[in-house]
This record gives structure tokens, C-alpha cells and sequence, in this order.
């Protein structure tokens, strides 16, 4: 339990992304702009602000940023939370949940800003961020009664302690409506109320019905992965995280969850110690999509090289050992890769 603590603690900025452009316009369309705004936001997810950026600033030459497409805001708020510019960040979101307070996806997008955000403000300030995130989410599930990925997460917007907006007893009523609008959405909403009820075999089994009936949802598999680290059924996670690390990359938002799972497979091996063949085949799998020169994508092949080493691939180890010192953007990363070149050398 204390690993899988100090892997979210640590690894919170990608979980975090999972929910923070959800549902944009960007998504919805099929224009140019869009594409390049979903182009921009895959760059995000590698840390890699620049082509964010640089949209923004075509628009904001032309008219006011209040005054540019919802899609370009919600880009702009995420450029302002990679950056940690809390203030900015807060004010954008504020101005946008006014001025399409009847915008679900505007509430829905603001419910993960605002959880990420919570992260990053001083510890006076963290009620105050968590209940804006619970309170949007609730609202998301409110405008859309018959969106089930927004309502699941209404109902466990509720779980949620009373002290950060949640409403006790408000959770489980929710459940048949979610199963009635969507099943898979309805099993991941059941995987949250057994967890949250701590009804832990209740939640291994339906962890494992899921990804019985439905093996070719990335959802499930990705979710049944997550309950079972929750529980600490460590050898069976990982094996549910190479799965959902195999799938296709995944597109939208749900790109985020689908580099999580690959990066899951690592972590569980750096506590295991063991399946370093795994973590290997994860990273390799990661970088065949994340090929932008970012300092996350040089840690990604740090992992690569590590992996390779304790899994006998000495070849592989010194061919991503020797691209890192030659390419790699951190300084630190860069240091440890010729220190371990040349003691593998």
C-alpha cells in the first residue's frame, strides 16, 4: 500500500490528465482546427506545451482569449495547469463555468481541472478545490441525465467525504439508472460502490465479470487493472495493465488512461521486482506513440533501459542508455544514463 501511495503521489499529473479535457468540442469535431487541437493536447500528455501554445496565441492575435472557441479556452486552462499557473488557471475556469453554467461538458472538463488544481495549491486552499471539482462533476450528471460516463461520475462525486461537497447516501440509488443507460459504464459504477463500501471480494469479483463479459473494453480492462491494484492483487493488476497498454492507442481523453496503463506495468515491476520482460514490451509499446523529444518521454525510455538490463537485454539496455545521452532534454536523466552505460559497458 505505501508503493502504490507514492506512485500516485508521483505519478498524479498523468491520472489527473485523464479527466482534464474530457468531452471537449475538440473531440466532437471533425474541422482542421479541431484535429490540431487534438493534436495539441496529445503533446500536453507528453509534457510538450509548445503546440498548445502556439494555437492560442494565432487566436488571442485576432480577438480577446474570452472571446476564442470553448475548445481553445479549455486547451489554454490546461496550458496553464502543466505550467502550474494556478491563478490564471482558476480565474479561465471560473469565467467558464459562469458563462455556460447550463454547459455540461464545461462542468465535466472544470471537475478534473479543479482536482488537479487541488494538488497544486497550498494546503489552506485544497477543501476549497476538491468541493469546485465534486460540485462540477455533480452539476455535469445534473445537465446530462442520460450521459452515462457523466453521470457514473456523479454518483461517485457523492461518495466523496461531506467535507469536500460529498452527499452520503446518494451514491448507490444512482446505480440502476447508470446500468439502465449504459452496462459497461453500470459495472464500473458497481466496481466503485463495492470499493467505496470496501466490499473487497464483491469488488474482485465484478472486476473479473467485467473483463469476462466485455475483454474488448479498454474501459473495463483498465478499470478491472485499477481495482485490483486498489486491492492489492498486485500480479493480477499488471497483467490487466499490459492488456490495456496492448489495446490500440486510445484517442481523445481516454489517450491519457491508455499511457497510464503502460506506465502501470513499470510500476508494478520496480515493486515486484519481477515481469521486468513486461515492463520492457510497455515502454517499447509507449514510445512507438509518444514520440515527441519531452523530458517524460526521455523518463519513459529511462524505464526502458532499466527494465532491459534486469531482464538480460543488455543490447537493448546500451542501444536506449547511449540515444539518452545523446538526445535525451533532462540533465538528470542524461547523468544517469552514461553512469549507467558505462557500468553495463
Amino acid at each position: 500500500m505505501i508503493f502504490r501511495l507514492i506512485y500516485l503521489s508521483f505519478f498524479g499529473c498523468l491520472f489527473s490528465f485523464i479527466t482534464l479535457a474530457a468531452q471537449s468540442p475538440a473531440t466532437q469535431e471533425t474541422t482542421k482546427a479541431s484535429l490540431e487541437i487534438l493534436k495539441a493536447q496529445y503533446a500536453l500528455y507528453q509534457n510538450d506545451t509548445k503546440p498548445a501554445e502556439q494555437l492560442i496565441s494565432q487566436q488571442s492575435k485576432l480577438t480577446k482569449l474570452e472571446d476564442i472557441s470553448l475548445a481553445l479556452q479549455q486547451l489554454q486552462v490546461l496550458v496553464w495547469v502543466q505550467q502550474e499557473e494556478t491563478d490564471k488557471a482558476t480565474d479561465l475556469l471560473l469565467r467558464l463555468q459562469e458563462h455556460h453554467n447550463q454547459n455540461a461538458d464545461i462542468h465535466f472538463f472544470s471537475g478534473g481541472a479543479w482536482k488537479k488544481l487541488a494538488h497544486k495549491v497550498s494546503i489552506f486552499s485544497k477543501i476549497k478545490y476538491y468541493r469546485r471539482a465534486v460540485t462540477a462533476y455533480i452539476r455535469a450528471g445534473e445537465l446530462a441525465p442520460k450521459n452515462a460516463k457523466y453521470v457514473r461520475k456523479q454518483a461517485s462525486s457523492y461518495a466523496q467525504p461531506e467535507m469536500f461537497g460529498g452527499i452520503e447516501g446518494k451514491q448507490k440509488p444512482m446505480l440502476k439508472k447508470i446500468i439502465a443507460l449504459d452496462v459497461k459504464y453500470g459495472l464500473v459504477a458497481k466496481m466503485d460502490l463495492a470499493q467505496n463500501e470496501q466490499q473487497h471480494n464483491k469488488a474482485r469479483q465484478l472486476a473479473e465479470q467485467a473483463i469476462s463479459e466485455y475483454s474488448d473494453s479498454f474501459l473495463l480492462v483498465e478499470r478491472a487493472a485499477q481495482m485490483h491494484w486498489t486491492l492489492e492483487n498486485e500480479e493480477r493488476a499488471q497483467e490487466l495493465f499490459v492488456q490495456a497498454c496492448n489495446f490500440p492507442a486510445q484517442i481523445a481523453t481516454a489517450r491519457m488512461t491508455w499511457i497510464s496503463s503502460c506506465y502501470g506495468v513499470v510500476y508494478l515491476t520496480l515493486k515486484t521486482d519481477k515481469n521486468h520482460g513486461l515492463a520492457v514490451s510497455a515502454m517499447q509499446r509507449l514510445l512507438s506513440i509518444n514520440k515527441l523529444k519531452t523530458s517524460d518521454n526521455d523518463q519513459a525510455r529511462l524505464y526502458l533501459a532499466e527494465m532491459a538490463t534486469r531482464a538480460g537485454n543488455k543490447s537493448l539496455a546500451l542501444a536506449t542508455y547511449r540515444k539518452l545521452i545523446e538526445q535525451a532534454l533532462d540533465k538528470n536523466i542524461k547523468k544517469k544514463a552514461k553512469k549507467a552505460f558505462k557500468k553495463l559497458s
